[in-house]
């Protein structure tokens, strides 16, 4: 059901805190239905796209073998380990640790 409200605009442009974040205009935010994370600017973008996109193959091969009638804990532990391996967690050239 859509809900209404009567809204009134007090400012545009500056800064706003959503809960325990301060957010700034350009600032990038990624959200979902678990929450918002602060991307900061410093984060090469490219960099963080090549690791979310690895982290997506990743994340398929856990849940093909979750649904998989061939699950056991042993299947997952083994698979867990080589994730391990392939987890991205590249560095940038300033230094951050983009994946964590």
């Amino acid at each position: 059901m859509p809900s209404h409200g009567n809204g009134a605009f007090i400012d545009y442009g500056g800064s706003v805190r959503v809960a325990s974040m301060v957010i700034q205009p350009g600032d990038l935010l990624a959200g979902d239905l678990h929450g918002v994370i602060f991307i900061p600017p410093e984060i090469p973008l490219f960099e963080l796209a090549a690791a979310a996109e690895k982290i997506d193959l990743v994340e398929s091969e856990i849940f093909a073998l979750c649904h998989s009638l061939n699950f056991s804990l042993e299947a997952y532990e083994k698979l867990n380990t080589s994730i391990a391996d392939r987890w991205p967690n590249h560095t940038s050239k300033e230094g951050l640790n983009l994946i964590r």
